[in-house]
């Protein structure tokens, strides 16, 4: 459990920019069945930037929803993962979409770890996710959604929102 002393300090690192030691605190404080939450809430607040959501992001965020359906993920990373070789090849300037790519791409792979199927990703995509999603905001240029996504973390951890 995460105190207040603590959650104020991983505040100010994620205000400070410092997001992947944050991604580590708030991954390894959450037990492995609430990972998955983590990756919907932040890949949902991240989509509200696309103009629409590709059915490939979507069938990731419909994962979260049934831990039996959690190893479908390794194939929606695939998925995700080839429309960000599509956008790094035919659009490549177009950041905001590729960081909302980049967030589902390790959303997928925390509830794919999640599912505890054999072969999982890399135990850091926890942190990749918590850094992808603060990447984002800074890319989008926008503090609201810096402030959303720590709120949404927040919340996960069972802390009120400040």
């Amino acid at each position: 459990m995460i105190d207040a002393r603590e959650l104020s300090a991983l505040r100010t690192q994620w205000d400070s920019g410092d997001a992947m030691r944050v991604g580590w605190v708030i991954y390894e404080a959450l037990p492995n069945a609430a990972r998955p939450r983590l990756a919907a809430e932040l890949l949902i607040l991240s989509c509200e930037l696309l103009p629409g959501v590709p059915g490939e992001i979507s069938s990731v965020i419909e994962l979260t929803k049934d831990p039996r359906r959690w190893r479908e993920a390794h194939d929606a990373f695939q998925n995700v993962r080839r429309l960000t070789i599509e956008l790094l090849r035919d659009t490549p300037d177009d950041k905001v979409r590729e960081a909302v790519l980049l967030v589902a791409e390790n959303a997928a792979k925390v509830i794919y770890n999640a599912s505890e199927e054999l072969a999982p990703f890399d135990h850091d995509c926890g942190y990749w996710l918590v850094g992808c999603a603060h990447d984002l905001a800074m890319k989008a240029h926008s503090p609201e959604l810096k402030g959303r996504f720590w709120c949404a973390m927040e919340t996960l951890l069972g802390t009120p929102r400040s």
